[in-house]
C-alpha cells in the first residue's frame, strides 16, 4: 500500500504536462521584440520562455517576486580609469531604491511592478 507522499507525489506528477512549444515560441519571439539586443537578458529570458511554455501564456505574472540590485565601482575609482567618483554611485544607488534613476531596470514603472517591495542592503561601499 503506497503511503501519503507517494500518493501526493503521484497526484503532482500526473497533473505535469509537456511545455507548449508553440506559446514558447510566441514567448521568444516577444521577447526579441522588445527595445534590447535579441537574447541579451541571458537566463533570465530562458526562464520567461520556459514559465510560458508550463503555463501556455506568454505574458505571465507572479505574484510574489523579490529583485536583488548591487551596485559597486569595483576598485575602479582607486585604479584611476572610472568616469566618476564613488559618489556617483552612491548617489546611484539611493536614487535606484527610490525609483528616480534613468537605468533600464530602475525607472519608477519598475518599481510599481515589483509590488514596491525596496529593501536596501549595505553589503560593503567603499565610501
Amino acid at each position: 500500500m503506497e503511503n501519503r507522499e507517494e500518493i501526493m507525489l503521484t497526484a503532482v506528477l500526473a497533473a505535469v504536462r509537456t511545455a507548449r512549444r508553440d506559446v514558447m515560441n510566441r514567448a521568444a519571439a516577444y521577447l526579441d521584440s522588445l527595445a534590447k539586443p535579441p537574447r541579451s537578458l541571458g537566463k533570465l529570458e530562458t526562464l520567461a520562455i520556459r514559465l510560458a511554455g508550463m503555463t501556455g501564456q506568454v505574458h505571465n505574472q507572479v505574484k510574489k517576486r523579490r529583485i536583488l540590485v548591487f551596485c559597486a565601482d569595483n576598485g575602479v575609482c582607486e585604479e584611476g580609469v572610472s568616469s566618476a567618483p564613488q559618489s556617483v554611485t552612491l548617489a546611484q544607488t539611493i536614487n535606484l531604491t527610490r525609483g528616480l534613476t534613468g537605468g533600464i531596470l530602475s525607472g519608477k514603472a519598475f518599481w510599481r511592478r515589483t509590488a514596491g517591495d525596496r529593501r536596501g542592503r549595505d553589503v560593503r561601499r567603499a565610501l
